[in-house]
């Protein structure tokens, strides 16, 4: 018999998906099994960036020894397995391996160890990959155990992962062959904990098995894809200890290619009920490029998109406005016409205060009256979607990508990248909320200015469609993941300042100096 991962591209489920710079889920330490054998099993989809030094799971004891350690792969190309330890060391099972072996297509992984044979093993969509002997450093109690980081704060996993298993003892090849492709319902003898990754509440990563010890997601966010299907729970689930009496053929195709369902991402919903995000202060200075996608659920009266001191960004009338202060009169659009529940990328340039020196432009177009909006007061603290000193103008629906750069960008610039999510490390970009993701009730900020924000009433993460594209082309890639998209432009833009200095400097003239 010849078992083989099956993945038609047919099926949509839900998976977690690392973005490979600080997303993670925490674990509870009982979720990993302690003791003489464990089995860890998998479904994982390497990003475009591996190799790189990453983890895809860790687990350390009292004495903060990793315990279990997978590198999926190191920056080598190797793939190491750390699992049992003693006085600060551990025993290790390791393999170069092929990109083809982990890289853009999912693949099945499962781990196990006894250490009463000293056998670590390794096995690839069910077939035995890699095994070593002479491993017999126990398993002890789990302190702090994480998945898509080495901690949280190094080494992070970019890819996705969904059926995340751990068992109290080493599973047989036939046993992972029989139940890789099938979901489990949580009372199987010998499972510890189960991670199905479809779906949870919040921002909790459910465990079948017993409905606790769930983990916690630390700003990986859900996908829909299709190329990974796992049958339903079947109504007989077989036991453990009983193998099939059919010998097992190691497998000799590999899994189907993801393809992401790019149109339905989680973004931030804004309800009735709201006083806006707060995310520090300072973010509109000198000039700047402001942009955000917008869904309004209704255009009544105004609606904030962001707030900086008294400046102010913002729909009002079925138009979009900008304001430097209270005190003066606001750049607009002309006759937008927009409509509620529809999808805008609104974004507000601004290079000075005189005319035309603010601009408006609405998903790729400008539009704005040429207003001169004066001097921007931004001396105050910065909101999304509201204001606690406007209780009226809160916005309601979407908001997602909220960017601001520190330079006044060109519309061709601005169109290189809107429809795209960032890294974060792009040149000339200083704050970026996705607007994806989270920690609780904090929103994070990507860039390394790092100005999280803090929610302030009713607001979710809600899957929809958005306008945004995830799956990329070999080209994009290229530069999608190093911010080179922005290099040339900030290179014109500095090229710009120092000819302009250059002209104002005056010439220099030798001298004396007497008294």
């Amino acid at each position: 018999m010849t078992t083989q991962p099956n993945t038609p591209t047919s099926a949509l489920r839900w998976v977690l998906q690392f973005d490979g710079v600080d997303d993670y889920v925490e674990l509870p330490p009982a979720s990993v099994p302690s003791g003489n054998q464990i089995t860890c099993s998998f479904w994982a989809f390497g990003g475009d960036a591996l190799p790189t030094n990453n983890s895809i799971f860790a687990a350390f004891d009292m004495t903060g020894t990793r315990l279990l350690n997978i590198h999926l792969p190191w920056g080598d190309g190797c793939i190491y397995v750390d699992c049992g330890c003693a006085n600060g060391t551990y025993d290790r099972l390791s393999k170069q391996s092929n990109p083809a072996e982990f890289k853009g297509k999912w693949a099945h992984w499962a781990f196990t160890k006894n250490c009463a044979t000293g056998e670590m093993k390794l096995y690839l969509n069910g077939a035995l990959w890699h095994s070593t002997s002479g491993k017999t450093l126990p398993i002890p109690n789990t302190i702090r155990a994480q998945f898509g980081c080495y901690t949280a704060g190094s080494h992070h996993y970019q890819g996705m992962l969904a059926e995340v298993q751990f068992w109290n003892y080493a599973r047989s090849q036939a046993e992972i062959q029989q139940s890789m492709n099938r979901a489990l319902t949580g009372t199987e003898t010998g499972l510890v904990s189960y991670y199905p990754m479809q779906r949870g509440s919040g921002n909790t990563i459910l465990n079948r098995v017993g409905n606790t010890h769930h983990g916690t997601m630390k700003g990986a966010i859900w996908m829909s894809t299709a190329g990974l299907s796992i049958a339903p729970v079947s109504v007989s689930p077989p036991q453990p200890t009983t193998p099939p009496i059919t010998p097992v053929t190691p497998i000799t195709t590999s899994p189907a290619p993801l393809s992401i369902l790019e149109s339905r991402q989680s973004v931030l919903k804004l309800g009735q009920n709201h006083q806006g995000i707060a995310v520090g202060s300072g973010a509109l200075q000198g000039q700047f490029t402001l942009e955000a996608w917008i869904f309004p659920s209704s255009l009544a009266g105004q609606q904030v998109i962001l707030a900086d001191g008294e400046a102010l960004f913002y729909l009002e009338g079925g138009d979009l406005k900008f304001r430097a202060s209270a005190a003066t009169e606001p750049i607009t659009s002309i006759n937008a016409g927009l409509s509620a529940s529809k999808w805008y990328h609104a974004v507000v340039v601004c290079s000075g205060p005189q005319p035309g020196g603010t601009k408006l432009y609405l998903s790729g177009a400008q539009n704005d009256n040429q207003v001169a909006i004066g001097a921007i007061a931004s001396g105050g603290s910065t909101y999304i979607g509201g204001h606690p000193d406007l209780p009226d103008a809160q916005f309601q629906g979407y908001l997602t990508e909220v960017r601001v750069w520190r330079l006044a960008r060109s519309l061709a610039d601005i169109k290189a990248n809107m429809f795209y999510r960032l890294t974060g490390r792009e040149l000339g970009l200083i704050r970026y909320w996705p607007l994806n993701e989270g920690f609780g009730n904090k929103i994070v900020d990507k860039t390394t200015s790092r100005f999280p924000g803090d929610l302030m009433g009713e607001l979710t993460c809600e899957e929809v469609d958005v306008p945004l594209k995830l799956k990329l082309e070999p080209q994009e890639r290229l530069t999608r993941s190093t911010g080179l998209e922005d290099y040339g432009y900030w290179y014109r833009e500095m090229a710009k300042q120092q000819k302009a200095k250059a002209q104002a400097d005056p010439p220099f003239l030798r001298g004396r100096i007497w008294r």
